[in-house]
């Protein structure tokens, strides 16, 4: 709907509007992209928890604080990691 409002707007309107529009969808995929990236952290750390037991606050700290990337190497070191210090350590 707003974009056919966009679509039959006098061109200064339409030009203004875009960019408005366009940066309204740019930070709603940023909030949908950074509330998935929570989740899964949230989710390691569950799944760390039934693995290993309660998990330190410094754990969970870092957890929440890693990039993605970081996140997806604990996901999977988990897996074959016999402890927890293992599964977060340096490889």
């Amino acid at each position: 709907m707003i974009e056919a409002i966009i679509e039959n707007s006098h061109d200064d309107v339409r030009e203004s509007a875009k960019t408005t529009f366009d940066w309204i969808q740019e930070q709603g995929w940023a909030k949908g992209l950074e509330e998935g990236e929570n989740k899964i952290r949230a989710l390691l750390i569950r799944q760390l928890e039934l693995r290993f037991g309660a998990l330190p606050l410094v754990a969970k700290a870092r957890i929440l604080a890693a990039d993605p990337q970081q996140v997806e190497t604990w996901a999977l070191r988990m897996l074959t990691a016999e402890s927890l210090d293992e599964t977060l350590g340096d490889p």
